[in-house]
């Protein structure tokens, strides 16, 4: 696996500038670690020459319109480390203009709020974000222009997320509370929560909806994962987590992922009206233990043990489960078979923050060392795309639209999009 200086662009820029500069790239595989300094060379026109010591390296090309720096060797293919077309950092604090990484402006103006959560509306128009601050911004996905002001949380916001609609959204944080909100509602930047849930004793890390967003799921701080009724406005059950089922208490649940599928011999709901919830599986994160819950029939299903504090879970599919830990490493798990997993990887050197989807069998893993690194299930390896950006500012959430606009936000208070269309 390559890591490259997070400001290469910046390196591409002084070479454009001066004629030649440098960048370092480190080479990490097994017992091998090599570090080297790679010189560039600018050329006629918008070309450039590369020179490295690193053997397994065969060659360097530079994509100027996408930002993209791809390294390819004899061994793995290639590795292509991508800049972000776009950061803002005007959204969470003091208000600035908008960013390009090939201007260094990073530490040059006033503290902006580190941003936990990101969303984007289900036809990309809107990005939605929530800082340490209790902010919570919504702005054009494609100039960071700011639409709306949902202020009224105090403390973290763990996790902003669009109803399937667009037209409402929903937030939660360390207050406990969840506010719903009509982004319809009048024109006035500055909003207000139609509907506030309370019940939870704990801080709020994750929310995901059901059936268009009719009932949704919250994982806590507090240890339980909550089932909400939107309609009714109230809790449906307490707790969908099984804890006389695992060995420890838990105290808290960092991350929950539901996955959709339709089954002929469904097990029968506790109530008639909750219908609409057969087929959906919860996973439900908690530091040692993940746990799979059919939602209509509450019934646990499988408890996958990971032997490390995971933070993060997604489903690639109806039988495939992937977690990522504060240790570093990554679980891959078939839940058919939940006694091991069917891939452990060692590879990364920072702790795991979130999962996003990138294709049916890929994901984007975001890191504290302020790297995204994809990940591809089905080959079981990392590395054929890295975001850089986020000079070790841990990476704390990721957005993904029409499975090539991708948007990070991070500690340092900016929001980064990046374009991995082909």
């Amino acid at each position: 696996m390559y890591f490259i200086q997070h400001d290469w662009p910046l390196s591409i820029k002084e070479a454009s500038k001066n004629g030649t500069s440098t960048l370092w790239i480190n080479y990490i595989k097994g017992k091998v670690d090599e570090t080297d300094t790679i010189t560039i060379t600018k050329q006629k026109g918008s070309s450039y020459t590369f020179k490295w010591k690193i053997e397994s390296i065969k060659h360097i090309e530079y994509d100027l319109k996408k930002q993209h720096l791809i390294i390819h060797d004899g061994e793995s293919g290639h590795c292509q480390f991508v800049a972000p077309k776009k950061s803002w950092g005007h959204l969470h604090g003091i208000p600035v203009e908008k960013f390009d990484l090939n201007h260094d402006n990073l530490q040059s103006h006033s503290k902006r709020d580190p941003i936990y959560s990101l969303d984007i509306s289900p036809k990309g128009g809107m990005l939605m974000s929530g800082s340490t601050e209790g902010s919570v911004r919504v702005a054009t996905s494609s100039s960071g222009q700011l639409m709306r002001d949902l202020d009224s949380h105090v403390g973290d916001m763990y996790d902003v997320k669009f109803l399937p609609s667009g037209k409402v959204a929903m937030t939660a944080g360390a207050d406990t509370q969840i506010k719903i909100w009509d982004l319809q509602e009048g024109s006035a930047l500055m909003s207000q929560a139609s509907v506030t849930f309370v019940g939870h004793q704990g801080g709020i890390n994750r929310i995901q909806f059901i059936d268009r967003g009719r009932n949704f799921v919250s994982a806590s701080n507090d240890g339980t994962a909550a089932l909400w009724d939107c309609a009714s406005q109230s809790r449906i059950v307490q707790n969908l987590f099984h804890s006389n089922r695992v060995k420890n208490p838990i105290r808290r649940l960092h991350d929950a992922a539901l996955f959709y599928q339709p089954q002929d011999n469904e097990i029968a709901p506790v109530d008639r009206r909750d219908f609409h919830q057969h087929g959906y599986i919860a996973a439900l994160t908690s530091p040692f233990v993940t746990q799979l819950v059919d939602i209509a029939s509450r019934s646990f299903i499988v408890n996958l043990d990971t032997k490390e504090e995971a933070n993060a879970v997604h489903w690639v599919s109806s039988t495939t489960v992937v977690m990522g830990c504060e240790s570093g490493i990554l679980y891959v798990y078939d839940i058919r078979q939940p006694k091991s997993p069917l891939f452990v990887s060692h590879e990364q050197p920072s702790s795991f923050t979130t999962l996003a989807p990138f294709g049916s069998q890929s994901l984007l893993c975001a890191t504290k060392d302020g790297h995204v690194y994809s990940f591809n299930v089905s080959s079981q390896s990392f590395g054929d795309i890295v975001l850089t950006g986020p000079h070790l500012d841990v990476v704390h959430d990721l957005a993904v639209y029409n499975q090539g606009d991708v948007y990070s936000c991070s500690r340092d208070g900016f929001v980064r999009s990046y374009d991995l269309h082909p």
